[in-house]
């Protein structure tokens, strides 16, 4: 027995002291008017609690009586029992709750429950009570079988009272996520990612995640993959839903399954042989299913002309057979021959005495395609049409910056088509220092001399004290070039039918002394001239707890959050949270 005894737990910083403190076996301690806290100044703590006795077994858990938690030196809750897991490794027990309120959903009150009940699993059961909307739970189960074998399952349920009042089918909806990643030798694994809500207004309701609220569909995906030293095998399965109508029949075609085996780079002499074979069965409920088989045999020849030039002749083959076509039941057979040369070219020089590296990219090709308007649109393979074009590519690059232009020209069309020259794509990056990066995408009309699409992202600061993010996401609506084709990746003299972006996008975290950080997130939309969200947040640090609050003006409502964290009572900053302050 000691008395006036004080216990220092260095793997977790506690610091625990007793008028009395008797030993009770091996790792076994009972401390009588007991004191504990994981602040570095016991003396002087920010927090701690005062308990009648505190029953302490080192690796398992810490149990206390007629507790009084203490902000400073003020005693601010009473517990008739406490207690608390002590454990150098994952620890079970609840979460440090987060608490606000929503201009439509009323008090908000998230409480998290972690369950270590194995070295390789564990599981989080979730409150989610929203005064006025309802309440919701969940459960989130985790595994790590071995290096080899892993995964996750999230499901999570919410009461929506307001729903359920007016007999709306979708009052109690549920969202779910499965992930699974299995190897089973160095060549061979799979991969498991499935979503699926039941009512597709789940996100936009209920989640505190921009991304989630702007999602638009959900791609659930099973993949068993075989990686040779020259080839490439897998067996596919691909269901998307679609979130924007409630009958999701009408959604994207269905992958159910694909199946496909490639060999690449295979030399024969000074020749180089690819093959590609795939076998799809596309599904979509609002019309008919069919089957598409495709066997696509490529050969190459890399010369050397003169020093640094080189040419690459190459001729590319797909024969295609569909089971069915637009019109009848009939198989259908079709075949695309392309024929073309990679003339590229490197050097060196220097622009305003600094060095650059010089390189350029000519492709000439020459398609023939048997005739698609009666085959079923599914994807890139099904729109190849004959064409004669030149593709231009620059990409004049130095230790900091690069930038790539890339055109085509269609020599097939009149000399007064607006077609005949692509739109001149832009593609340049700076990084001058780790203060200051900018990139951006940009796609350039030259008959309307008019940008028809442009991404921008432009970084300023360092992660420990300024951080600024600025981006746009701009698309002009209709038909714009599509990035590359089956044939040539660089190719831009086909259009794709896509919808108007016109979104600037903002994040900057400031840190505005050594313990209280500023955060904010914005996404304008420029055709309404309007904010679609604002977000604040402002996160308060000691050495042994923090605070966070959030607030967030969305479309549907506002939001207001708050947490506290303890160090050595659950110091994780929620997700809610995170996305604000992270670096």
């Amino acid at each position: 027995m000691l008395l006036d005894g004080r216990l220092f737990l260095e793997s977790a910083n506690y610091t625990l002291t007793g008028r009395k403190i008797e030993r009770l076996g091996l790792g076994k301690i009972t401390l009588h008017e007991a004191f504990f806290t994981a602040c570095d100044c016991p003396e002087d703590p920010d927090w701690h609690i005062k308990a009648a006795s505190i029953r302490l077994t080192l690796g398992t858990y810490l149990t206390a009586k007629d507790v009084f938690f203490y902000a400073d030196k003020t005693p601010i809750i009473y517990l008739p029992y406490f207690i608390y897991p002590v454990k150098t490794t994952r620890q079970t027990g609840f979460l440090i709750p987060h608490i606000g309120g929503s201009s439509t959903q009323g008090l908000r009150y998230n409480q998290d429950f972690f369950w270590a009940f194995s070295q390789n699993q564990d599981a989080t059961f979730s409150l989610d009570y929203r005064d006025k909307k309802g309440v919701g739970s969940g459960i989130e189960y985790r595994y790590a079988l071995s290096t080899e074998t892993s995964g996750a399952l999230q499901v999570e349920r919410f009461h929506d009272i307001e729903k359920s009042s007016s007999g709306t089918a979708t009052a109690n909806p549920v969202a779910i996520r499965y992930r699974h990643q299995q190897r089973f030798s160095d060549r061979i694994g799979f991969n498991l990612s499935a979503r699926y809500v039941s009512a597709e207004d789940y996100y936009t309701e209920l989640s505190d995640f921009t991304s989630e609220r702007a999602l638009q569909k959900l791609e659930s995906n099973a993949a068993l993959t075989y990686r040779g030293d020259e080839s490439f095998g897998y067996l596919l399965a691909r269901y998307t839903q679609d979130l924007t109508r409630t009958d999701n029949r009408a959604t994207l075609l269905q992958r159910l399954p694909e199946a496909g085996w490639s060999l690449i780079g295979h030399k024969i002499g000074p020749v180089f042989l690819d093959l590609h074979t795939t076998y799809t069965r596309f599904d979509r409920k609002t019309d008919f299913d069919w089957e598409r088989i495709d066997l696509s045999p490529a050969v190459s020849l890399p010369l050397r002309v003169v020093s640094g030039i080189g040419a690459t002749p190459w001729v590319k083959f797909h024969g295609i057979t569909y089971s069915r076509t637009l019109l009848s039941n009939r198989l259908l057979r079709r075949n695309i021959t392309g024929i073309g040369i990679d003339v590229d070219s490197e050097s060196t020089g220097t622009i305003w005495k600094s060095p650059v590296h010089f390189s350029k990219k000519l492709t000439y090709e020459e398609i023939n395609a048997d005739d698609q308007s009666n085959i079923p649109q599914a994807d890139e393979i099904d729109q190849v049409h004959n064409r004669r074009s030149m593709t231009l590519s620059l990409n004049p690059r130095s230790v900091s910056t690069s930038i790539r232009f890339t055109e085509t020209y269609n020599i097939d069309l009149t000399p007064s088509s607006s077609d005949r020259l692509s739109d001149v794509r832009t593609e340049w990056s700076i990084t001058p220092s780790p203060f200051f990066s900018f990139n951006t995408d940009l796609f350039y009309h030259w008959q309307s001399q008019h940008v028809t699409a442009v991404n921008t992202d432009l970084r300023v600061g360092n992660r420990e004290k300024l951080t600024l993010l600025v981006g746009q996401r701009y698309t002009q609506g209709g038909l714009l070039p599509q990035k590359g084709d089956l044939l040539n990746p660089i190719y831009l003299g086909d259009h794709q039918t896509a919808p108007r972006v016109a979104f600037i996008t903002g994040h900057l975290r400031a840190k505005l002394s050594d313990r209280l950080t500023f955060a904010t997130e914005a996404f304008y939309d420029t055709d309404t001239d309007r904010f679609a969200e604002i977000h604040y947040g402002l996160l308060y640090e000691r050495q042994c707890w923090l605070v966070a609050m959030a607030y967030q003006d969305l479309l549907n409502r506002n939001e207001f959050l708050f947490t506290v964290s303890l160090k050595g009572l659950g110091e994780t900053l929620p997700r809610q949270f995170a996305y604000l302050f992270e670096p």
